[in-house]
């Protein structure tokens, strides 16, 4: 199969127009990892904050070309907040889907191993628009805890200089 030939369906790749739903997505489900609970200290006080935070992540991983990110899509079902523990404020863009509308309601991502030869393969030239780019700043990062943070940042720069 070519890799770059995706299946049709409701299954494609991600661009930079999904970021404010796949935020909501992973505030949803990452709601119950470990981790989140470890960094995400202030999260009740503050879920917009990781809305922002992973809406500035999912936009950096878009934009990555040595990164896949993937998409499914299936009915909107308008009690989906009620389904997690999470708390999902309003949609910071304002859309908000109609029952059984087409929405995005899971994604996978994939990082490339270094030299590959599929690496921006798997991009949307149209995610690059710098009025798109400067809307994912990260938010105020008040959900975080400050000592915590400062140790994934390090474990993340550690892991990206191997």
């Amino acid at each position: 199969m070519d890799p770059t030939a995706l299946p049709s369906g409701n299954l494609r790749l991600a661009t930079i127009t999904d970021v404010h739903r796949l935020s909501r997505i992973a505030t949803a489900s990452l709601f119950y990892s470990p981790a989140f609970a470890w960094e995400r200290k202030y999260y009740h006080q503050y879920p917009e904050d990781t809305i922002k935070s992973y809406m500035k992540l999912v936009a950096d991983f878009i934009q990555d070309p040595e990164s896949i990110l993937l998409v499914v899509e299936d009915s909107y079902q308008p009690d989906e907040n009620i389904k997690t523990g999470a708390t999902i404020p309003p949609n910071v863009n304002g859309q908000n889907p109609q029952p059984g509308e087409s929405v995005i309601v899971g994604f996978v991502a994939w990082k490339l191993p270094p030299g590959s030869k599929y690496v921006g393969h798997f991009m949307n030239t149209e995610d690059f628009d710098a009025e798109s780019l400067s809307q994912f700043d990260g938010g105020p990062g008040r959900d975080k805890s400050a000592s915590l943070s400062e140790a994934v940042q390090k474990l993340a720069l550690q892991e990206k200089e191997k």
